[in-house]
């Protein structure tokens, strides 16, 4: 019998030249991640090298949560291969305002400013999994998604969250054990988990605090029993109490394992990010970046540990006038989900997102594989 680990937490463009940088972050001396970079014609995302590619001769505009946002001319950046970001510097000054009512008139906005009718997303979505540290699983997927609504609203009970998603393009690569293997969302559950941003007000201690030029608050949620309750979450609110981010952190060390046959494990961290953007089309919020992170332990029957870390990363825009047409399950593991590997696609859009060193390597290793009585070899990429 085979047994699925699984997480015990949950809350068109041609070929042209191309550049290549790395953002820096110029305080802390490290790369900076998942950064976007934008120009008039394309978007790309900075790997955990910092590493990005964009077209040539464009005009960029750098964004990032935490940073200053930085906006480039062409001719700026051909002589620097290292671009650096300056974090934010907030002095928060705490005021004399009840934290609870700033969270009411928060969650109010909620019917006025949220996309809370059916809208679509362009997107890209990364998965990588690592056991002990080692690469152990990579998925790559774009294609289309169509929310009938952002979020459910007891105001509203006629809309109700659902999905049609289209995958265009899959790029995967991995190990599967033959007999314990670790399980990833499906669809309908990473969709869902992403958006799940509410934490029930009654069981935290609300701290608010404001910058020093008023442009920018924050809803801090400390558990009021931190002995059983393991979560703390952070609202970034923008001028008109809107939340522009989110990020919900529970430490679960803790927490017991859990029997899977004759073999045992537990979550014992779980990170999610997720950021909101207004939709230029609509002028409705809606989501626009997502990350989660999660660590699981696993005790074998044989008393062998091991540890897999998994990061799921999320980018999507909004868009019009596509329809959208349902051609993958949405309850299946989305590391089963199969598709044949377009080179052309990912020839030309690897900027997307690009690999890093690490996962090139990987990459090749696999597809020189052969399997083995306990593992064998995914990929698609041929």
């Amino acid at each position: 019998m085979k047994y699925l680990i699984i997480l015990l937490f949950s809350t068109t463009l041609y070929a042209q030249d191309k550049y290549n940088k790395i953002l820096w972050n110029k305080t802390d001396n490290i790369p900076v991640e998942f950064a976007t970079i934008k120009s008039n014609e394309q978007y790309s995302l900075s790997n955990s090298e910092g590493y990005f590619e964009i077209l040539k001769n464009q005009d960029v505009i750098i964004q990032c949560l935490g940073y200053n946002t930085l906006e480039l001319q062409y001719n700026d950046l051909i002589s620097k291969d290292t671009i650096y970001l300056q974090p934010k510097i907030f002095e928060m000054d705490e005021v004399v305002i009840v934290a609870e009512d700033v969270y009411k008139k928060m969650v109010k906005t909620v019917l006025s400013e949220y996309a809370l009718e059916p809208h679509t997303e362009k997107f890209f979505l990364r998965v990588v999994v690592k056991r002990n540290e080692e690469l152990y699983k990579i998925i790559d997927f774009s294609g289309y998604v169509e929310k009938q609504t952002l979020f459910e609203s007891s105001q509203k009970p006629d809309l109700k969250v659902d999905y049609k998603v289209q995958i265009n393009n899959i790029r995967k690569v991995g190990w599967e054990n033959k007999t314990i293997d670790y399980a990833l969302f499906n669809f309908n559950q990473f969709f869902t988990e992403i958006a799940a941003i509410v934490l029930k007000p009654d069981i935290y201690k609300l701290n608010y605090e404001i910058s020093d030029d008023n442009t920018f608050s924050k809803i801090i949620a400390k558990p009021k029993e931190p002995e059983i309750n393991f979560t703390n979450g952070k609202y970034l609110l923008n001028e008109d109490n809107t939340f522009g981010n989110v990020e919900i952190i529970s430490n679960l060390n803790s927490i017991p394992y859990s029997n899977l046959g004759k073999h045992k494990h537990r979550t014992t961290y779980y990170f999610k990010n997720s950021s909101f953007e207004r939709n230029r089309f609509n002028n409705k919020m809606q989501l626009n970046k997502s990350i989660i992170k999660a660590t699981t332990e696993v005790i074998t029957k044989e008393g062998d540990k091991q540890v897999f870390e998994v990061t799921y990363f999320y980018n999507s825009n909004p868009v019009q006038n596509i329809t959208v047409k349902n051609n993958v399950s949405l309850k299946k593991d989305i590391f089963d989900i199969k598709m044949d590997y377009n080179e052309e696609y990912w020839k030309n859009n690897d900027n997307i997102l690009p690999l890093t060193t690490e996962m090139q390597r990987f990459v090749n290793k696999i597809n020189s594989e052969v399997k083995t009585k306990e593992f064998r070899t995914i990929s698609n990429i041929k």
